[in-house]
């Protein structure tokens, strides 16, 4: 689990028990041991807080825009599960049970259908939320600002995400920031934001996506 993460977020890297905790989902029997519900509730605070301030400094936000809808879209775990943990390859790492047999999932014709049955998209977006918590527990504000701009954000400008009106400030941004490939320990060029805010002083004022 832990080398998993630390290819995919190289090169920060993740301790054994922090790795299990971000990569075990409540209803493993190995949840006694560490589950990601602690993380993934900073989590979801600190890409509230993020998103929010990428949102309101950008030139495109007109009065029409609602920013709690916005949000709560473009951050539903089903979406960040299909977007990001699909891509992070959580599937097939995740420590957890679904509520169908290994038969019905081999047997099924219909993967599409069951997975969203099954809630996987739901479960991996949880992981996801877990790791930008952890990040920002682990390597401070800054570098999951930066994970949050260049690894995250830029996989969410999509149908049922982000705000086609957002997308080309966003892809700027990230170019910005350092792009996908860029090293996540140092600052690859100047943005907008001087450094990442506590998450508390703008997750506060707006509601959790759905779960």
């Amino acid at each position: 689990m832990a080398k998993h993460l630390n290819d995919l977020f190289s090169p920060l890297t993740f301790p054994p028990d922090l790795a299990h905790r971000i990569l075990t989902h409540g209803s493993h029997v190995s949840a006694k041991y560490g589950s990601n519900a602690a993380l993934g509730f900073t989590g979801r605070r600190v890409l509230e807080c993020y998103l929010n301030l990428f949102i309101t400094t950008s030139k495109e936000l007109k009065p029409i825009h609602d920013l709690e809808d916005i949000a709560e879209r473009a951050l539903h775990p089903n979406l960040l599960g299909e977007q990001l943990g699909g891509r992070w390859g959580f599937s097939k790492i995740l420590n957890w049970t679904p509520a169908v047999t290994r038969s019905q999932l081999e047997e099924t014709k219909d993967p599409a259908t069951l997975i969203r049955r099954i809630g996987l998209h739901k479960v991996q977006g949880e992981a996801v939320a877990a790791v930008l918590g952890a990040i920002y527990m682990q390597h401070g504000g800054s570098i999951a600002h930066r994970v949050f701009h260049t690894r995250m954000l830029p996989h969410l400008l999509v149908r049922g995400g982000l705000p086609t009106a957002f997308h080309a400030e966003a892809e700027a941004l990230a170019k910005r920031m350092g792009g996908p490939e860029g090293n996540l320990l140092h600052a690859l060029g100047k943005t907008q934001f001087n450094d990442s805010p506590s998450p508390s002083s703008s997750a506060s004022s707006h509601s959790s996506p759905a779960s």
